[in-house]
């Protein structure tokens, strides 16, 4: 049987009947494109005035007194003409229903889609008037073959009508009118852009003999185009789910993959499976011949199905093959999407949530009594869900990280290019020249860390304010995050707790050691190392193992000593300066530009870090707040022998004494004695001379 057919267009012009042939899929291209839609449009004006109260009438009669604009349609038959005369050229094997008696053209629309879902259907669009359907199908016999002759083409049709009267009147659940004949019977052309087309639809099988077994393709499960079987996915993506937990069913049947009829049995046996799931047949075909392991003809295929689609069912039920934990965990997924927003804070790793389509409300995190809750609400929705089957999904990598430092710079605009990075720094009063140049290195490796750029290193360097009580020095590291990530900011971490340190390292984007010098000396190597790790290794709570998180944290640290330093090798990781004012902590500031501009200087390659040069220049600079703990340091530091004659001064021991106590308030009293300070100059070889009021040292000071 061909699946490529003509079918003759009738058209009255000047009283005067022409007759063009074309293909069904050009037929459809004209319906689709609404080529008559003018003269169309003036017919559905005036039929319901010419039917009155007979809605149901036969095309025969409204294709007789029809507006001659609008071209009629014969399926079954290809004429031309000839001498003035129709003269039959081809017997076709298409035919078409009409169901007629609509209620409005929405009601047309809604019953073509219906059709379009039959395995018969070749097209489908709604009629003319605007309140029917026309749909075209075909006919053949069991082996595929047409005849020939006159009468038996007929009985075949006829037969044929009859079935695919009887098939779509169940399936539809509406009336269809009745033919007289079919080697004539005509149409009127429509307009309907939602036309179906469909060149590989089955051919409705005739016996030869006239022999009509009862039969019923499908059930009563047709849903509308925008209804689901199941919730939260759309017709399509629910069919081929369906289709594919019926395959898992066919698997897990105990076939003998090895048999020789494997492929036959499982296609058999997914066709009943189908069927009894309500699925469309060509669908299901198509879907078939792709699958791993039938290596079937198609035909064979096509003609298993077919059979199946043919066995009658009381009520096909959509979910038959879909395990009650799979449709559950739909449900809930759907349940879930419809309802809320979740997130897991990459930070805290705390999961938080709102309601979906909520304006203007923030985030709040997922508590036991917000599990409870929406297991309530799932319940009423008719979901089979308990408390822990939500804190399940809740704590599972379903939910989609979020990374608050790294959405809020990804929303920062262009930079403007003005400077704003050193005039923040510059709102610390202070004698120190290299003071803008550290804390701009400090802020780019911070930012720089946000965004992950260096995973190797961490961000070991650590603005180290200096200054009297009430200068500002606490309040200036709270700025320096802008408000929308001060949540994650933190001064009050136990340095002394080893745990709690490892995890603000992961939680945090910005600790303050306040009060730097009440940490013991034996402390600052641990700062040391912390500082430079890039990454944290712990054991979580009731956990066995150890997992390594990210670092975000930068470090910032205030004081009001003026030694806080105690190790020299370390004194590399502080930028120290000394605050001689107060701080400026009110004046606004424009974050979004402060820190495009730093993600524009990291784009660009600013430093993020400082080279040996600079780490030295740093340390030498760091050694006036260096803690001394002995005498003889605290002498060194002040002062050294010196280098040429005449550049050094004599000092008495009192004088030493004096000025080692004003410069050094914290060394032990004990220690600050004649004794000491005779022992510890004469260690450091410096040059004494005896006098009648006390030995005195040449020495030359140390200018800081």
């Amino acid at each position: 049987m061909k699946n490529e057919f003509n079918v003759s267009l009738f058209k009255n012009f000047l009283n005067r009947e022409t007759i063009v042939n074309c293909s069904l899929e050009h037929l459809a291209r004209i319906i689709r494109e609404g080529r008559y839609a003018a003269a169309l449009t003036d017919y559905r004006c005036y039929i319901p005035f010419e039917r009155k109260d007979n809605l149901c009438v036969s095309s025969a009669k409204e294709v007789k007194s029809a507006d001659n604009r609008i071209p009629r349609v014969c399926f079954s038959s290809v004429f031309r003409r000839r001498n003035g005369c129709r003269m039959l050229i081809e017997r076709n094997s298409l035919l078409f229903i009409e169901m007629a008696g609509l209620n409005s053209f929405d009601e047309a629309r809604s019953l073509r889609r219906e059709a379009s879902r039959q395995p018969y259907t070749m097209m489908a669009f709604v009629g003319a008037d605007g309140l029917s359907v026309i749909i075209v199908c075909t006919v053949a016999y069991a082996d595929g073959t047409v005849p020939s002759g006159a009468e038996e083409w007929g009985r075949m049709m006829a037969e044929g009508y009859r079935r695919l009267s009887y098939v779509y009147s169940s399936q539809l659940r509406k009336a269809v009118i009745g033919a007289d004949r079919f080697s004539d019977a005509m149409c009127l052309v429509s307009a309907d852009a939602g036309v179906y087309y469909n060149a590989g639809a089955i051919a409705m099988s005739v016996d030869a003999d006239g022999h009509t077994p009862a039969f019923c393709l499908g059930g009563k499960f047709s849903p509308d185009a925008d209804e689901s079987p199941i919730p939260g996915k759309s017709p399509s993506e629910a069919y081929r789910y369906i289709f594919y937990c019926c395959w898992n069913r066919v698997l897990d049947s105990g076939l003998d993959a090895a048999g020789a009829y494997y492929a036959e049995d499982a296609v058999k046996k997914l066709a009943s499976l189908c069927h009894k799931s309500g699925l469309p047949l060509q669908m299901c075909i198509d879907r078939t011949m792709a699958l791993d392991g039938i290596n079937a003809d198609r035909s064979l295929v096509e003609l298993l199905f077919v059979q199946a689609y043919r066995q009658t069912i009381s009520e096909p039920n959509p979910l038959r093959c879909v395990e009650a934990p799979r449709l559950q965990a739909i449900k809930l997924d759907n349940f879930f999407k419809a309802n809320y927003v979740m997130r897991r804070n990459v930070l805290t790793g705390v999961v938080q949530y709102k309601r979906a389509g909520a304006c203007g409300t923030e985030f709040s995190p997922v508590t036991q009594e917000v599990i409870n809750t929406i297991a309530v609400e799932a319940q009423r929705n008719g979901i089979k869900v308990w408390a822990r089957d939500i804190k399940e999904r809740v704590n599972s990598t379903l939910v989609a990280d979020f990374d608050p430092l790294n959405d809020w710079l990804l929303s920062l605009p262009q930079w403007d290019g003005r400077d704003r990075l050193k005039a923040f720094a510059l709102r610390v009063p202070t004698d120190n020249p290299r003071w803008s140049e550290y804390f701009g290195v400090w802020m780019r490796s911070m930012v720089a860390h946000w965004i992950g750029l260096d995973s190797i290193h961490g961000n070991d360097l650590v603005p180290l304010l200096i200054g009297s009580q009430g200068c500002g020095k606490s309040s200036f590291t709270k700025i320096i995050l802008p408000p929308e990530l001060r949540a994650y900011y933190n001064d009050r971490i136990d340095f002394r707790n080893d745990s709690t340190l490892m995890r603000g390292l992961s939680s945090f984007a910005l600790i303050n050691i306040d009060e730097f010098d009440r940490y013991s000396a034996g402390r600052q190597p641990l700062m040391k190392y912390l500082i430079s790790k890039s990454e944290v290794t712990s054991v979580k709570a009731y956990r066995s193992t150890f997992s390594t998180d990210r670092r975000y944290a930068s470090f910032i640290a205030t004081t009001n000593s003026l030694q806080p330093l105690t190790d020299p090798t370390g004194s590399r990781r502080f930028a120290c300066v000394a605050v001689n004012g107060n701080i400026d902590f009110t004046s606004k500031v424009d974050y979004r530009q402060l820190y495009a501009q730093i993600r524009h200087d990291i784009r660009s390659g600013a430093s993020c870090y400082l080279d040996h040069a600079a780490t030295e220049q740093l340390m030498d600079y760091n050694s006036r707040f260096m803690r001394i703990t002995d005498l003889a340091s605290a002498i060194a530091c002040l002062f050294r022998i010196p280098e040429s004659d005449g550049a050094g001064h004599e000092m008495s021991v009192d004088g030493i004494l004096s000025a080692v106590c004003r410069a050094y308030p914290c060394l032990p009293v004990s220690k600050l004695t004649d004794k000491g300070v005779g022992i510890a100059m004469k260690r450091l070889g410096f040059n004494r001379r005896h006098t009648r009021n006390g030995a005195l040292y040449m020495v030359e000071q140390i200018v800081k």
